[in-house]
Order: C-alpha cells, then sequence, then structure tokens
C-alpha cells in the first residue's frame, strides 16, 4: 500500500517512465496484468515474463497481481515498478541473451537483472539524492 497519499502508477506509467531511461523508447512495449490465461502459462514462482523480438523491437510484458504471486519470502514486498524495470533490463540485453535456455547461467543472469532493477529503483527514489537510497552514515 503506498505510503503517506503517494500515487501509485500504473504499469503502463511505469513503461513509460523507465523506455527511455534505459533506452528503449524505441520498442514497442505493451505491458499488461495477467490474466487467468497468462497464469496457466508462468511459473508459479515468477512475478512477471516478457515475450519479445529483439530484431522488430517488440515486447509484451505480463506481470502478476500481488494476490496471484507466491511469494517463497514474505518479508519481500511486491515492488510492481521495479518487476517492470526488471522484464525492461531483459530487452536492453536481449541481443545477448537471445537463443536457448541455458539453465543455471539463465538463472544467474536472472538474479543479476533483478538485482539491477531494485538499485535503479532504490536510486530513483532515494530522497538525499546522493545514491544510497537515503541511509545515513
Amino acid at each position: 500500500m503506498p505510503k503517506g497519499g503517494e500515487r501509485v502508477q500504473s504499469l503502463k506509467e511505469i513503461c513509460e517512465e523507465w523506455a527511455p531511461r534505459l533506452g528503449l523508447a524505441h520498442w514497442e512495449i505493451a505491458v499488461r496484468w495477467a490474466d487467468e490465461k497468462d497464469l496457466e502459462e508462468m511459473t508459479p514462482w515468477a512475478e512477471s515474463d516478457v515475450k519479445f523480438k529483439p530484431c522488430a523491437e517488440k515486447a509484451v510484458i505480463r506481470v502478476k497481481r500481488e494476490g496471484d504471486y507466491k511469494q517463497l519470502d514474505r518479508s519481500e514486498r511486491h515492488d510492481v515498478e521495479a518487476i517492470v524495470v526488471h522484464e525492461l533490463l531483459h530487452l536492453v540485453f536481449s541481443h545477448f541473451t537471445y537463443g536457448e535456455d541455458d539453465g543455471i547461467k539463465d538463472s544467474l543472469f536472472d538474479i543479476g537483472i533483478d538485482r539491477i532493477a531494485k538499485c535503479l529503483v532504490k536510486l530513483k527514489n532515494c530522497p538525499c539524492g546522493d545514491g544510497k537510497g537515503g541511509e545515513k552514515q
């Protein structure tokens, strides 16, 4: 739930804010909440997914609603902005990662993308502008 009267951004607004920052302004990107059919296709532990065609620079991002996401760690909140940024980062690196599933290598790559996405959102939201996420020394 938003703190102190913060306005919740729509998926489209988040995508429109972050795509240009990540050099994806020229991509055609649709972003939407996952529906029941999508949920059947997606793994239970995934918060979202992206289907894309790097050569055509087109993508569709689907995001699970918090109630549909089976979290392993309940202490971590369902950060929709970080989730969208995560999927956009997959597009940034799409020419390097496009191809066959490589198991552990893909999992490690995904963990790295997740860390970068969370850091970028934290830096954007940092009230002090020092890149430390508001932490005092």
